[in-house]
């Protein structure tokens, strides 16, 4: 799964989920579209904070720093737990990075691998190494993005 957001507008809202994405949470494109990523976060603000606080804080920090640099940045990598649609709990590991487009637009990109029941995955997230095929989904969505294939207008 996999998205593009704004953070050059307030709140960062989706320009653009996968299908994968869909899928993955539980929302609609039409209803995702616009809105802030965090609806998939955890329901219960103390469950969120719990396991999810201190893994956004510091990659939000890097998104920050390179966004006012004005700058792609190097993927970050987070384990999140999150909560689809219908409330189910699921494990993903968010893959962040910024890009910037065709028209000098700086945009937030990620990849959302579930990884629920990958229990080899959960032990070795925190020290993994970067992998090829995400590397290259990210190659893919960077060209996608600098191509003007994906419909990111430098109109607002």
């Amino acid at each position: 799964a996999w998205f593009v957001a704004d953070p050059a507008e307030a709140d960062t809202p989706l320009l653009h989920i996968s299908q994968q994405f869909e899928q993955l949470t539980g929302y609609k494109r039409c209803w995702a579209i616009g809105r802030n990523w965090r609806f998939s976060q955890l329901k219960s603000g103390l469950l969120n904070a719990a396991y999810n606080d201190e893994a956004m804080a510091e990659a939000m920090a890097h998104v920050e720093q390179s966004v006012s640099k004005a700058k792609d940045m190097s993927p970050i990598l987070c384990l999140l737990r999150q909560e689809d649609a219908d409330g189910h709990l699921y494990w993903n590991v968010l893959v962040m990075m910024l890009m910037t487009t065709a028209y000098g637009r700086i945009m937030f990109c990620a990849l959302q691998p579930c990884v629920t029941g990958q229990h080899d995955i959960l032990q070795n997230v925190l020290g993994c190494a970067w992998t090829q095929e995400s590397g290259q989904r990210l190659q893919d969505l960077r060209d996608l993005l600098r191509t003007q294939k994906l419909s990111v207008s430098p109109e607002k």
